[in-house]
């Protein structure tokens, strides 16, 4: 499955190295002022939405995040943003390789000198292939790749799962009342999702590029299929 998701990325490779073989510093920073820009832009209009939304750099790092969509699948904004450590134990309950991976983000970083919370746990923002499970997370970065330098009005609108925010001591406390939940005898796989910590949802997602025509954010639109039968809106 890692391979599947390296292809998808290689495809796209030869595009972006054009695009950026001839960029300077200053051109790199008027990129990031674009960018943090664009996102204070989105970050009003998340607020007003409604809508769980969740915005990302195009390496796949969490740049903003509403509130509904925290309260949908349980992660804080401070984790998601890097402000507070991310304890998540919940990687989908599959055994594949791309499971074990996200144990913590190998994506290459700039050296500097790591923040650190109470526990050492290094902070940083999530990557949102640890929002996904695999095989979302796979559909996910196939068609990243197609929309990335291809149709720069295009989005995508399909079916996923979103991983709860779970630490070890939530996955102990579910086990302790899905026990008592069979003694009692009630069905202890009751509710929608309950048992692998997952969220089925539909959601509409798009690249918006900056003034080179290269990637720039990802910007995510969820609805849970839980309460909402129709497709989310379209940004």
């Amino acid at each position: 499955k890692t391979l599947q998701i390296a292809k998808a990325l290689a495809s796209i490779r030869p595009s972006f190295i054009s695009c950026t073989k001839n960029l300077n510093r200053d051109d790199l920073v008027f990129m990031e002022k674009c960018f943090q820009r664009t996102l204070w832009e989105y970050e009003d209009f998340i607020d007003a939405y409604g809508t769980p939304t969740i915005v990302c750099r195009r390496t796949g790092e969490v740049a903003a995040v509403g509130k509904e969509f925290c309260e949908l699948t349980g992660w804080k904004e401070d984790v998601l943003l890097g402000k507070q450590a991310n304890l998540n134990v919940n990687t989908g309950g599959t055994s594949g390789q791309l499971a074990s991976s996200r144990g913590g983000s190998n994506t290459p970083r700039m050296p500097e000198a790591p923040k650190s919370d109470q526990d050492g746990s290094r902070l940083q923002p999530v990557f949102l292939a640890e929002l996904l499970d695999d095989d979302s997370a796979i559909a996910f970065y196939e068609d990243f790749a197609r929309l990335a330098f291809g149709d720069s009005r295009g989005s995508v609108t399909t079916r996923c799962k979103l991983l709860k925010y779970q630490t070890k001591a939530d996955v102990e406390a579910g086990q302790d009342t899905k026990r008592q939940m069979t003694r009692n005898g009630r069905n202890g796989n009751a509710g929608i999702n309950q048992e692998d910590g997952k969220v089925e949802c539909t959601y509409c997602w798009t690249v918006k590029r900056d003034v080179f025509d290269i990637p720039m954010l990802i910007v995510m639109n969820v609805s849970d299929l839980r309460y909402h039968a129709g497709r989310p809106s379209r940004y």
